[in-house]
Parts: C-alpha cells; sequence; structure tokens
C-alpha cells in the first residue's frame, strides 16, 4: 500500500454482485500468498479483507 494510503475513507461506487464475488475471490488468493511465505503483504491483505462485506471501486483497484 501507498504510504498515508486510507481505504477507509473511500467514497467510490460501491461493486455490483460480479465485482464483489471477484473481490472476495482476490483477497482470498492473497491470504493464500500469505500462508506461502509471503508475509510483506500481509499488512495490505488484512487492511483491504476488512471491506470484503461492502467492498467499493476503489478498494478492487487496490486489489488489482
Amino acid at each position: 500500500m501507498a504510504t498515508k494510503d486510507h481505504p477507509e475513507e473511500e467514497s467510490s461506487p460501491l461493486l455490483d454482485s460480479f465485482h464483489h464475488r471477484e473481490y472476495q475471490a482476490l483477497i482470498g488468493m492473497l491470504q493464500w500468498v500469505i500462508t506461502i511465505s509471503r508475509a510483506d503483504v500481509c499488512y495490505a491483505t488484512s487492511s483491504l479483507s476488512r471491506f470484503s462485506a461492502a467492498p467499493r471501486e476503489g478498494h478492487l483497484s487496490r486489489v488489482l
């Protein structure tokens, strides 16, 4: 994540159901990446996984 990036202040539109599932799948993939010893992405993944229930377009762009 970029320095001073605040995903909790994101105000872009909510994702539609297709992109919502895509977001959740990407978060799941990142959690597996952490499991196979990529601890450097742990903070960003955990920070963005908080928004899995209602992600916004800006959250998806950060994950990608």
